[in-house]
């Protein structure tokens, strides 16, 4: 499951909301999302993902290029704050509308981590290397099948 979650950060730090919330619904067991409607876990899911993602940037250090200035972190905190009360009720249209903001209002910094792990990641190497170390990686369509077959009866 952790790298599933991992994943969905980075699908979500591209931008790939959408795709981020499918790759995290894979990562829960089945039993927190049981009774819940589909909308409501991807809410709590994207919630859970914002959240220790600003816990992190709270904690560490020397994380500059990734900080948030003071209207920024307002705007996500306000984003977070709406998704909240929409996800604790029952209309999927709120909860919806409310996703859409909390990823609007993330976006920018999501694609300022992406950028910063992205040259992390190839810096120092030739892009041959970087090529070469991930040919054999799976993408997420492969891990959606996987889970749908072993879910199937």
């Amino acid at each position: 499951a952790e790298g599933l979650v991992a994943w969905a950060r980075i699908l979500w730090s591209g931008g790939e909301l959408d795709e981020a919330l499918e790759v995290l619904d894979l990562a829960l067991p089945d039993a927190t999302t049981a009774g819940r409607p589909r909308l409501q876990v991807h809410a709590y899911n994207l919630l859970g993902l914002v959240h220790g993602e600003l816990g992190h940037l709270d904690t560490s250090l020397g994380h500059h290029e990734q900080a948030l200035d003071a209207a920024e972190r307002a705007a996500i905190q306000d984003a977070i704050t709406q998704l909240e009360r929409a996800a604790a009720g029952t209309n999927p249209s709120l909860i919806h509308a409310q996703l859409e903001i909390l990823d609007h209002a993330t976006k920018p910094w999501a694609g300022r981590r992406m950028d910063r792990a992205v040259a992390k990641a190839i810096a120092g190497k030739q892009v041959e290397a970087v090529e070469e170390g991930v040919a054999a990686a799976r993408g997420v369509d492969a891990h959606v099948e996987e889970h749908a077959a072993r879910r199937a009866p």
